[in-house]
């Protein structure tokens, strides 16, 4: 008995142990610090968040990031985001395991969104267009991860979804955002599970 419970023990050590090795830590922070500007972003329907990687596991590892857009429930095909097949260089985690950057979401008329994902040695810019007078509908969403205190805890080396320029779940008069990002449905089942006609979704994989 005592040589089983030795085994567990040290089965469960050695799972923990994998588990924050292929495992990290992502911050999100909305808004700005500034007073001044955060209300002048809401003015003027600007979202913005802050993401902050900061592992040393992380150190000469690359940020790969893809889109994809759904359509009434239909996936289009992927897109590289940064062109990380053609040029990694800038998409590189610095010597520490730290990468910092900032996403900028809007609605450019009644028919455009966009999104700006500013990085430190890199900018992209994707404009989508949408059905007239939907564009200010659109919330852009980290919470289809479960954050805590701003951070969650993301795996190394597989894809996973990251962030979603989305419309929301209408249900008896009332739209809803929450209900939708943080349900833990996956963003491909959205449209069957709540009918969001139209999503975008980022996904990354950190490699």
């Amino acid at each position: 008995m005592k040589h089983l419970v030795l085994l567990i023990t040290l089965s469960l050590a050695f799972a923990a142990k994998a588990q924050q090795s292929d495992s990290t830590t992502i911050k999100a922070v909305f808004g700005s610090t500034n007073t001044e500007v955060h209300e002048l972003m809401g003015f003027l329907g600007v979202e913005h968040f802050h993401i902050e990687l900061n592992d040393p596991k992380l150190a000469g590892k690359y940020f790969h990031l893809i889109s994809q857009e759904f359509k009434n429930g239909i996936a289009q095909p992927e897109q590289d985001m940064f062109g990380f097949a053609k040029r990694k260089e800038p998409l590189q985690f610095d010597s520490s395991g730290r990468l910092a950057f900032d996403v900028y979401a809007r609605s450019v008329d009644a028919t455009t969104i966009e999104a700006f994902f500013k990085l430190p040695r890199v900018g992209q810019r994707k404009t989508y267009k949408v059905e007239a007078d939907d564009a200010r509908r659109y919330s852009f969403r980290t919470d289809i991860l479960s954050y805590k205190n701003q951070t969650t805890v993301v795996p190394i080396g597989r894809k996973f979804p990251f962030l979603v320029h989305t419309l929301p779940y209408d249900k008896d008069g009332f739209s809803y955002y929450c209900t939708v990002a943080q349900s833990r449905v996956a963003v491909s089942d959205w449209y069957k599970e709540f009918g969001v006609k139209h999503y975008i979704a980022y996904q990354l994989v950190l490699e």
